[in-house]
Parts: C-alpha cells; structure tokens; sequence
C-alpha cells in the first residue's frame, strides 16, 4: 500500500561540527539595559565553505550550511525547529549582499520529532532577481533523519554589496552540490572569540 511508503534523499555533506566557524554573539547582541537578543539564546555553527561573507569573501553560491541549537541546556523541539528553518544568515549573504532580507512568505513542514543534539540545517536559493530571492530548507536531527523543511519568499537586504555580486556570482556557480550523506557531531560546541562581521539579519 502507498501508506507505508517511505523514502527520503540523502543528507547535504555537513562537515565535523568542530570545523565549523561559530558566529559567536554578534555586535548588538546586547542591549544598553541589558536585553540579551537572538545571539544570545542561540548557537550557530556555520561551514567553512558558506562563511566567506564574514571576511568579505562571499563564496558565489547562494546557500548556507551549519549546526543550530540554543545555548540553553534543552534538546530540540517543534518550537526550535520552527527557528531553525529560518535561523541561518539569507543565502543571499553568499552573493556578497548585506542588511537585512527581510521574509515576507514562509510555509515550512515538520516531519519527526528530533533527536538530543544539534540540528544540520542547509538552505539554498534557486534563483534571485529584482529585489527577491527564494530560500529552501532542509533541518537534520543528530540520527541523520529530515525532521523539517521550509520554503520563503524574501528581499534582498538593501546594505551595500560585498565581493562577488550579480553576474560574477552566477559565473562562479558550478552546479549541485557533493552530498556525503552523514551528519557529523563532534560533541560539545565551543564558544570563541569572534572578529566583528556583518549582522546576519533577517
């Protein structure tokens, strides 16, 4: 019978936790009166290969990739992978944009329960034009099972271009991406010094 079908396609090719670049708490993390923001409640860890934006080196590819959990002792949820699935930096911070890229449509699908850990995120775009861009994503618990996905329509932040941008982007794009087909945890997060870099807004 359909009902017993099940099939899902491989994980994106996440690298050890430990590799991963952590955006740390960013500037304005903190309010003057002490309010602690978004930073302050959650961790990311992002992929080397999708952090380039940092440095002002975007890597020509509209797409993030990393590890998202809250700083809190506290084993994902629904309610933390309805953040996850819109809680990396926009993908278009690949192409060298900047500011805020505000969502304007979400519908986003959770599909299991996760399990204890840090959750893999990916998210891509598949095309960017005229003030717009479309984001996809994919959320993977600790087992290597899909637990979420999310598809949004989004502007582009409106803060001047870094590197690569437009034209010299879509050059620099050579097609699908390596899947390696596991999620790697490394254990425990550490917390490190970070240079001051561009606000990963929404």
């Amino acid at each position: 019978m359909s009902a017993g079908l099940d099939w899902t396609g491989p994980p994106p090719g996440f690298p050890d936790i430990a590799d991963c670049v952590d955006l740390g708490q960013w500037p304005g993390t903190q309010a003057s009166d002490g309010t602690a923001g978004y930073a302050a409640h959650v961790e990311m860890r992002m992929d080397p290969a999708t952090a380039g934006w940092r440095q002002g080196q975007p890597s020509g590819r509209p797409e993030m990739r990393g590890y998202f959990r809250l700083r809190e002792d506290r084993d994902p949820d629904a309610y933390l992978l309805a953040m996850a699935v819109d809680g990396l930096p926009p993908v278009v911070f690949g192409l060298g944009v900047t500011g805020w890229s505000p969502t304007v449509e979400m519908t986003w699908h959770m599909r299991a329960v996760p399990s204890p850990g840090p959750l893999a995120v990916q998210t891509t775009s598949r095309h960017v034009s005229g003030g717009w861009f479309d984001e996809e994503a994919e959320v993977w618990d600790s087992s290597g099972r899909l637990v979420a996905q999310s598809r949004q329509v989004a502007r582009v932040g409106r803060g001047p271009l870094r590197g690569l941008a437009n034209g010299a982007a879509q050059a620099k794009h050579s097609g699908q991406a390596k899947h390696s087909g596991q999620v790697k945890d490394s254990g425990q997060v550490k917390a490190g010094a970070q240079p001051a870099v561009t606000q990963p807004e929404r």
